[in-house]
């Protein structure tokens, strides 16, 4: 199985759902992780140039630790994402070459955030536009057919969000601490560098899910609609 993660910015893979994702490398599965922009908007204490380097090397650092295969930032501007044509192509190139079976993102109908909402959407027309079969989506690469897509939430900042499917961390939690710890940019910025407070904005919601779901941590996604062309039987739920 291929994973792909298509985030707004580029810690979202590697601390919102890091569990799940080494998990999937633990069975084998080859998971990818795509960024629309740099994040290079979230502090001041340097410069956007340097936070977009910062940003990249923890991607790269927290991806080596989960396993990922490949990460990548697109270079869409911070703060600016829309839907358009430009960021959908873009999309639909990487969708055809990976090929994933299950794409995740952002849960993004009623988000509070305009990057969650926009990217969302993005991947929602780019997962359809990478079955066209002519015009100028297809460039050299064949069509492909993504058979699953799910949401999964930031805690503080989306609304609206009713998961469908849970994920048992509680083996792997001292992984995603490590990965989450990649990010210290973050605490510093967002935190104060309290790094038990950081901590618990990701390990409290895993905690919540799991209370819900019967397990002690979880991560929670909420299954995406898609365009349903060529639905057909999977082995798997996820």
């Amino acid at each position: 199985m291929r994973v792909l993660t298509i985030t707004a910015h580029p810690h979202y893979a590697g601390c919102n759902i890091a569990g799940t994702l080494y998990k999937h490398v633990q069975r084998g599965d080859e998971v990818y992780a795509v960024s629309l922009t740099a994040g290079d908007l979230m502090t001041n204490r340097v410069t956007r140039a340097e936070l977009a380097r910062i940003n990249q090397r923890d991607m790269e650092a927290s991806a080596a630790i989960l396993g990922i295969k490949e990460t990548r930032i697109l270079g869409f501007q911070d703060g600016e994402i829309m839907n358009t044509l430009d960021v959908r192509i873009a999309l639909n190139r990487v969708i055809r070459e990976i090929k994933p079976d299950v794409v995740i993102t952002h849960w993004y109908p009623n988000s509070t955030i305009p990057d969650f909402k926009y990217t969302g959407e993005i991947v929602v027309d780019a997962i359809f536009s990478a079955l066209l079969v002519s015009g100028r989506w297809i460039e050299e690469l064949p069509s492909h057919w993504t058979s699953r897509a799910y949401g999964f939430e930031e805690p503080a900042l989306t609304v609206g969000f009713d998961p469908t499917l849970f994920v048992d961390i509680t083996d792997v939690v001292d992984v995603k601490l490590k990965s989450i710890d990649c990010f210290a940019i973050h605490c510093v910025s967002n935190f104060g560098g309290d790094y038990e407070n950081f901590h618990s904005s990701y390990m409290g919601p895993a905690r919540y899910w799991g209370i819900h779901s019967g397990v002690l941590y979880a991560e929670a996604f909420q299954q995406i609609k898609t365009h349903e062309v060529m639905v057909k039987a999977v082995p798997y739920l996820f």
